[in-house]
């Protein structure tokens, strides 16, 4: 069966923002697990799913043609490997620190 005139689903930028906070969640969820785990596959898992929370928030802040949520993000990735080299409280903070002004900014 086909169905004319039927148009593409083109994503709201509503539907970008639930994607960019469900994503920032997810890799705040992963980063506090990554610290409690002591099995290093487990947190070689969370660091991939970090990863790709980042690569999903880029791309939803992309779609929403923000340019600050995209800054912040980067800088996000880039604490986050500062922490991944090495992990230390003052890393770990900054990480912390990047998620809270994700989750506070005016369009999250």
């Amino acid at each position: 069966m086909e169905i004319s005139n039927a148009k593409p689903y083109k994503p709201d930028r509503d539907s970008y923002q639930k994607e960019f906070n469900e994503s920032v969640e997810l890799f705040q969820k992963s980063f506090e697990g990554m610290q409690k785990s002591n099995v290093e596959p487990q947190k070689e898992q969370y660091v991939k799913v970090m990863k790709e929370s980042l690569n999903i928030m880029q791309d939803s802040a992309n779609a929403m043609l923000n340019s600050q949520l995209a800054e912040m993000k980067n800088q996000l990735a880039k604490d986050l490997n500062q922490y991944l080299d090495t992990p230390n409280q003052e890393n770990k903070l900054k990480v912390q620190q990047d998620l809270d002004h994700l989750r506070n900014s005016e369009t999250y």
